[in-house]
C-alpha cells in the first residue's frame, strides 16, 4: 500500500492500523525509527521524539499523536 494511502486509513480508521504502517510512513517521510524491545521512537529535528508502544495493532490515541506528529510533513491532512 503506498504512503497516502496508509496515512488515509489512519485518519479513517486509526483503531485497526498495524504497527509497520506507520513505520512505512514515517521512513518515507525521512523521519528516523528506532525499535526498542517495547517501543518504537520516531524522530524528526526541531522536534521532540513521538514514543509508541509496540504491538499487533497501535492504540487509537498513538495514531492520532502519529498524524499530528507528521501534520507538517503531508499537505493534505492540514486540509482535513
Amino acid at each position: 500500500m503506498n504512503r497516502s494511502k496508509l496515512i488515509e486509513n489512519m485518519r479513517r480508521q486509526p483503531h485497526s492500523v498495524a504497527c509497520g504502517d506507520i513505520e512505512t510512513v514515517a521512513r518515507g517521510l525521512g523521519i528516523r525509527v528506532t525499535q526498542g524491545k517495547k517501543h518504537t521512537k520516531y524522530c524528526r529535528p526541531g522536534k521532540p521524539p513521538l514514543v509508541i508502544p509496540r504491538h499487533d495493532r497501535v492504540k487509537a490515541p498513538y495514531i492520532r499523536k502519529f498524524l499530528v506528529y507528521i501534520e507538517d510533513l503531508v499537505p493534505e491532512l492540514k486540509s482535513k
